[in-house]
């Protein structure tokens, strides 16, 4: 076994991890003294909370389970060992780390319910954002929604942009959004993008195949061929209830300890058939500090 990442620990709490040790031979496994002990750098950050059986029969196996845990954000480093009458390995050994981090918590969360709060919408020969609701889609408040709604223009683009957001401090960032589209065929869509300049140069953020939730397909051609978005009708669910999604992905390092981010929701048609199109509604970005 080569080296093991037992995973990353909010603050003070606890992680567990449990390993098997298989007995492949045609005898017992005999195990040496305490079977499992804890060495290196960090030992005392780890411990044995599970001990397996000083025996071990022929094609059976048994487990014992580490548990890491310390009292200041950090990352800890050890050694497990076990001595056994095993004829190729007698004394056996493999690295351990673990990381304690802040907690998460909620850096930036915006519902609009008390208007843009700095979100800006950009016109494009009269199509664009618009905040406020529409009849027939149910949300929590006020949301974002193209406009003209039920009758959007081919061939446009809309946007809105955030304002600058800080993210000094934080790491291990992730972006969330409710979303809700129906862009009636597949070449119309609606993506992320964000900014570690200030809204200079801009990134697309994740792909069909990353996040939870994120994009349903490769090839939206409204923003050009084989570019991911979110397109189609999201929900088979009636008017009278919220057809919005939440959507979330982990955002990059580079955006990490920052102060000059910004995010923009975009919308692209192009010439076929329209629909209603698409809202969204509750930016949220957590982190560890």
């Amino acid at each position: 076994m080569t080296a093991t990442n037992l995973g990353t620990a909010d603050g003070t709490a606890s992680i567990s991890v449990t390993y098997n040790i298989e007995n492949t031979g045609t005898a017992n496994l005999d195990l040496s003294g305490t079977p499992i002990n804890i060495t290196g750098t960090n030992a005392e950050d780890f411990s044995i909370t599970d001990q397996p059986a000083a025996t071990i029969a022929p094609g059976s196996f048994d487990t014992f389970t580490v548990e890491f845990s310390r009292a200041t954000t950090g990352t800890s480093n050890a050694v497990i060992s076990l001595t056994s009458n095993d004829a190729d390995e007698t004394d056996y050994n493999f690295d351990i780390t673990a990381v304690s981090a802040g907690p998460v918590s909620t850096l930036y969360f915006e519902n609009f319910d008390n208007g843009t709060s700095g979100w800006s919408p950009s016109t494009t020969g009269g199509f664009q954002f618009s905040l406020g609701t529409v009849t027939n889609e149910k949300g929590e408040g006020d949301y974002w929604y193209t406009d003209n709604w039920n009758n959007y223009p081919s061939n446009k683009t809309a946007t809105v942009t955030s304002p600058i957001i800080s993210t000094l401090g934080y790491t291990d960032l992730k972006f969330y959004i409710d979303f809700r589209i129906n862009t009636n065929d597949n070449k119309d869509g609606m993506r992320v993008q964000y900014s570690d300049d200030g809204g200079s140069t801009w990134i697309t953020l994740g792909s069909d195949t990353s996040g939870v939730n994120w994009y349903n397909s490769t090839d939206v051609d409204g923003f050009a061929n084989n570019e991911d978005a979110w397109t189609g009708d999201n929900s088979n669910l009636t008017s009278s209830l919220s057809r919005f999604e939440e959507a979330s992905h982990i955002l990059p390092v580079s955006v990490s300890n920052h102060s000059n981010i910004r995010f923009r929701i975009l919308f692209a048609s192009n010439d076929t058939n329209t629909d209603d199109v698409v809202l969204f509604d509750n930016i949220i970005i957590t982190g560890r500090k």
